[in-house]
């Protein structure tokens, strides 16, 4: 298998087993210190069982935000952590790395279950986390769905303060792949759905097409949401990941298993009259080609 490097990446962050190592230039080999140690450019960050990054964001100072999973007991948080300790099975982290690969603040984010982050966003001033949670207590919010739900953590940067956290869907699964920050700083969090997501009244697909769909949220600062829409046929479908521009524009990629006519989407945040468009590109339904 190549690695990282032999497939044209210059700015990395791979898992390893037993830890996670974030690169800006070729990923290290060898064994892993339990700590987070930075040699060079590269930083390894776990504890002593599986710990694994899936997304990593940047501020404007240089900063480094890396989200993931962590198995580790050991995890390393730093004094005065929003969750010091681990509070489930595996947990959600969030550690903040400056520049030099120097750990600012780290924690563990969840509840007495299975917690993931997958997404991480910030704006310098502000950190979201998005991912999915197994738990009925995440983050000591309870909840009465028993699938997996979707939730957004919102963070202070400078400090690693936890502002608020908020479960996003319905009473199915709904599990969160990616959030980006929009106009304002508004999250916007993609994900999949298996239905009964609080889609909005102004959605673009109103009805959930069937099987799993993707799906498109905005919430507020506060974490109250602003929007949401299914996306997806009557197959298999997902959001997986999401970008912002200055302009407002909202764009998202995914899976499907529907052959959607709609190969991509591109979404305008709610404007002066609190609608939010959605401008899509066609394709025609992908046919069998036989050899």
């Amino acid at each position: 298998m190549r690695t990282p490097s032999q497939r044209g990446c210059t700015h990395c962050i791979r898992a390893r087993r037993r830890g996670v190592l974030g690169s800006r230039s070729r990923p290290l080999a060898g064994s892993r210190p339990r700590t987070a140690t930075s040699r060079g450019n590269h930083a390894f960050l776990g504890g002593s069982s599986g710990d694994y990054a899936t997304s990593v964001a940047t501020d404007g100072a240089g900063n480094v935000y890396v989200t993931g999973s962590a198995w580790s007991t050991d995890f390393p948080t730093t004094a005065g952590a929003h969750r010091a300790t681990a509070p489930g099975n595996n947990d959600a982290f969030l550690t903040k790395l400056a520049s030099t690969g120097v750990t600012s603040w780290s924690t563990y984010l969840g509840g007495s279950a299975s917690d993931s982050g997958y997404g991480v966003a910030t704006n310098g001033t502000d950190v979201y986390v998005a991912g999915t949670t197994g738990s009925n207590n995440f983050d000591g919010y309870a909840r009465s769905a028993t699938d997996y739900q979707a939730f957004v953590t919102k963070f202070v940067a400078s400090t690693g303060a936890r502002t608020w956290s908020v479960y996003v869907g319905g009473t199915g699964s709904d599990e969160a792949r990616d959030v980006a920050l929009g106009s304002g700083g508004r999250p916007v969090l993609v994900g999949f759905t298996n239905g009964l997501f609080p889609v909005t009244s102004d959605a673009v697909q109103g009805t959930f097409g069937g099987v799993r769909d993707g799906f498109v949220a905005i919430l507020e600062t506060t974490g109250a949401l602003t929007y949401a829409t299914y996306f997806g046929g009557s197959e298999e479908d997902g959001t997986t990941r999401v970008a912002t521009d200055s302009t407002g524009q909202i764009y998202f990629v995914g899976d499907t298993r529907s052959g959607i006519s709609r190969a991509s989407e591109r979404c305008r945040e709610p404007g002066r009259r609190g609608r939010t468009r959605c401008r899509s590109s066609r394709s025609s339904r992908p046919t069998a080609r036989r050899s």
